[in-house]
């Protein structure tokens, strides 16, 4: 006996499917429309653009470095080993990634 396959496709989730991509391309079209584009190597160029892009290369490049070198041995380490701890160790891990919508809620309440 096999099992036949399911082959319905959610058509109620076409409409907000596509009202998000509009609200993502409609911007980025207009930005590409409305850009100058006839001095866009004028202003790249500048001082301050060239410094500022300097900066956001740096800054990703050592944020990906330093959390390649914490978090793979990290990762390795909670997949493999059980040790004492361990759970605490793992709600570490996690904290950062639960501490944002934490914070804007409590901002929320006491606004």
């Amino acid at each position: 006996m096999t099992a036949r396959r399911i082959t319905s496709r959610p058509w109620f989730l076409v409409a907000p499917g596509l009202l998000a991509i509009a609200f993502l391309v409609v911007p980025l079209a207009a930005l590409l429309l409305e850009s100058p584009w006839g001095s866009f190597t004028e202003i790249v160029t500048t001082p301050t653009a060239l410094e500022a892009l300097r900066l956001s290369a740096v800054t990703s490049v050592a944020a990906t470095a330093i959390a390649a070198v914490i978090g793979i041995p990290l990762a390795w380490l909670l997949a493999r080993e059980v040790l004492p701890g361990t759970r605490a160790l793992r709600a570490l891990v996690i904290v950062p990634l639960l501490l944002p919508p934490v914070v804007s809620g409590v901002a929320l309440l006491a606004a």
